[in-house]
């Protein structure tokens, strides 16, 4: 049978985890968590990380949006499968997004080029 510890130290939930074999420490307020030897280490730990994260806040998963209104551009399904076979074929786009990105990039830096050429004379 296993024995199970579980008590609060003023906000923070610390319980025994028998199979990493060590004291875990949460709160309500975050998704962070300590661990340690003891219920007290634990804490300490998990303190330690939310001092961490009030001092330097950690990013969000994914890309920041761009604009406040999404943009749904419509495309033909053939757009749509380069796109994934793009995706597939070089692993260091992350997403169908950043094929999009570089290539409206690349395409904005073609005729900016042109359009300089033509208005700079």
């Amino acid at each position: 049978m296993t024995k199970m510890i579980k008590t609060t130290i003023n906000s923070f939930n610390v319980k025994w985890n028998e199979e990493d074999q060590c004291f875990i420490a949460t709160t309500e307020d975050s998704d962070l968590i300590g661990c340690g030897d003891s219920a007290v280490e634990a804490v300490q730990h998990l303190q330690n990380h939310l001092k961490d994260e009030n001092e330097t806040p950690r990013k969000k998963a994914g890309r920041p949006p761009k604009f406040k209104q999404k943009i749904g551009p419509e495309v033909a399904q053939e757009t749509i499968e380069k796109l994934a076979f793009l995706k597939e074929s070089f692993p260091s786009f992350e997403s169908q997004g950043d094929i999009i990105d570089e290539a409206v990039n690349s395409l904005y830096q073609s005729i900016s080029r042109v359009h300089n050429k033509i208005y700079s004379k």
